[in-house]
């Protein structure tokens, strides 16, 4: 006679075929993208610069200050952060990355 109860059971049969997974890298190595400057050049708006560096222009415009309708100067200093984390890769499912 068996001396588990039966829902223990089931559960020592669904996990005893499973492998523990590897860890997830730490979140350094996930992280892609930098924090710097960028300095306008002739013809940059903040729509051209943001799709350029890949952040939307309303954060380049929210981070440096500057209102939506802002005129760039040439030779102007532009903080930028693009950086953002990469979800770790799933050898078993489908990852759907809603930031």
């Amino acid at each position: 006679m068996n001396s588990f109860p039966p829902i223990l059971s089931l559960a020592l049969f669904f996990f005893a075929g499973q492998t523990p997974q590897s860890p997830e890298p730490p979140l350094p190595t996930m992280v892609v993208g930098n924090a710097g400057s960028y300095t306008v050049e002739p013809g940059d708006s903040l729509t051209s610069v943001g799709a350029r560096l890949g952040i939307p222009w309303t954060s380049l415009a929210r981070s440096n200050g500057l209102r939506s309708d802002a005129l760039l100067r040439i030779g102007q200093s532009l903080d930028v952060d693009n950086r953002h984390i990469v979800p770790a890769a799933r050898d078993d499912g489908i990852l759907i990355n809603v930031p």
